[in-house]
């Protein structure tokens, strides 16, 4: 079980289990079809939706691209690219609030919002926002649907493979389908503030609390219920209303913990203990003491012992 021991440990920590998750699954979801596809047609489309090659994606079913248990399908349009930059930016109360996708502010993280709210830069999980000169991308064409086995479960290779599904515990609890194919699941966050939506307030003693919800509408036997599922189920701690690097944030939650690492490194593991979590993800967005590192970007300190510190 992880103990946090200083700074520097628990920096080292959220280094190496960050390089553990894939965010995007293989190399993206498949795109709209019947069946679904993958923009590069020498990858497969697995039954759950995402694309890559070996035998977890062109293994037992496989939907389309060179399945190696099925006939091959037919070769899909190349999709025309958009004309213009896009991105994910997009406005909100925060983080969280930012990722219900409401309203998109392509000029970046300076970029107005209609409501006073910030604009957020890289919210994956929206939609693309184009540039005001670009042109949308066409509607695919559906391709001819290949023949052979149903779709079962991919597989995964190798002892120490894994493909982890983020469950942000303010929204609704994911279904076995969802979770079909996942090898982990990172619950998020574990925090030390109480939400405003002006500036989070911090808890001045690094305050997590004795436990951390799963998500909206979990059962009592939610965990064992994931767990009896074949799942390894992660407590991540941290996340962007923590306090983040970039210019235009406010919060600075972490300011509060520094000097407390074997504080909150007590509080982690008796929270995993009392929960059954099967161990500790830190999401660190906050800034770091390395000479040079981050001493030109925007960071917000509390005054309270780290006014002096580079970022």
């Amino acid at each position: 079980m992880l103990m946090l021991m200083n700074q520097s440990a628990l920096l080292l920590f959220f280094s190496l289990a960050s390089s553990q998750v894939d965010k995007t699954f293989g190399v993206g979801e498949c795109l709209a079809g019947n069946p679904p596809y993958c923009a590069d047609s020498s990858n497969c489309c697995s039954s759950s939706g995402y694309c890559g090659t070996g035998d977890a994606w062109c293994g037992a079913g496989c939907q389309s691209g060179p399945c190696s248990g099925n006939p091959p399908s037919p070769t899909p349009p190349s999709p025309t690219p958009p004309t213009g930059d896009g991105n994910h930016n997009y406005c909100g109360n925060g983080y969280a609030d930012s990722a219900k996708c409401g309203v998109s502010c392509y000029g970046g993280t300076d970029a107005p919002c209609p409501t006073g709210e910030t604009c957020f830069a890289g919210i994956d999980t929206c939609p693309l926002v184009l540039a005001p000169n670009a042109t949308p991308q066409p509607t695919k064409s559906p391709v001819v649907p290949p023949t052979g086995n149903p779709p079962t479960g991919p597989t995964v290779a190798g002892g120490d493979s894994r493909v982890i599904a983020y469950v942000g515990n303010w929204q609704t609890c994911p279904t076995p389908e969802q979770l079909d194919g996942y090898t982990h699941l990172v619950i998020a966050f574990a925090v030390s503030y109480s939400y405003a939506a002006s500036q989070n307030q911090c808890s001045g003693s690094c305050d997590i609390g004795t436990s951390v919800p799963l998500c909206i509408g979990a059962s009592g036997n939610q965990m064992a219920e994931w767990q009896g599922l074949g799942k390894k189920v992660i407590l991540s701690m941290g996340g962007a209303g923590m306090g983040g690097s970039w210019g235009g944030d406010v919060n600075n939650c972490w300011d509060y913990c520094f000097g407390r690492e074997d504080e909150l490194s007590t509080a982690l593991v008796t929270m995993t203990d009392s929960q059954g979590f099967d161990g500790i993800d830190l999401d660190y967005e906050y800034c770091y003491d390395v000479a040079g590192g981050q001493h030109a970007r925007n960071c917000n300190q509390s005054g309270t012992g780290q006014h002096a510190r580079n970022c």
